[in-house]
């Protein structure tokens, strides 16, 4: 089950509302519905998939860790090959394309690798990945 921490309207694995705390007697109706997404967790990053038969998350090489992930408005070719893509001074990526001209970009570094100094070079790398897009 999975509750709204809002209005507490509880749903179960197929997004169908089973639950509203407002009305104990009533039985919601099967319209009342979200839609569902898979989801695995892996070396503790949680992977949503909105395509069911998207292919398993990839590992994390090695002893890379999340940082953070961004929308970058280049097309995920652009902006590099394989994984992880190595973006310099401890940060790596993967490179998620969204639509056609959207990447998601989603950060790793090593444990010794400055958080906020990582963060801060995504961010100019962001920058300079949209400047070349829009020259």
């Amino acid at each position: 089950m999975l509750s709204c921490i809002y209005h507490g309207w509880r749903y179960d694995g197929s997004g169908t509302c089973r639950k509203i705390p407002a009305h104990p007697g009533l039985e919601p109706p099967t319209s009342i519905a979200v839609p569902t997404f898979s989801v695995a967790e892996r070396d503790g990053v949680v992977w949503i998939a909105a395509d069911p038969s998207a292919p398993e998350p990839p590992a994390l090489p090695g002893d890379l860790h999340p940082l953070r992930s961004l929308p970058v408005e280049r097309p995920a070719g652009d902006l590099g090959e394989g994984w992880p893509v190595a973006l310099g001074e401890g940060l790596f990526a993967l490179i998620q394309p969204i639509d056609a001209g959207t990447s998601m970009v989603h950060a790793l570094v090593s444990p010794d690798t400055d958080a906020r100094a990582a963060s801060r070079r995504l961010e100019q790398l962001r920058r300079t990945f949209e400047a070349e897009a829009a020259a």
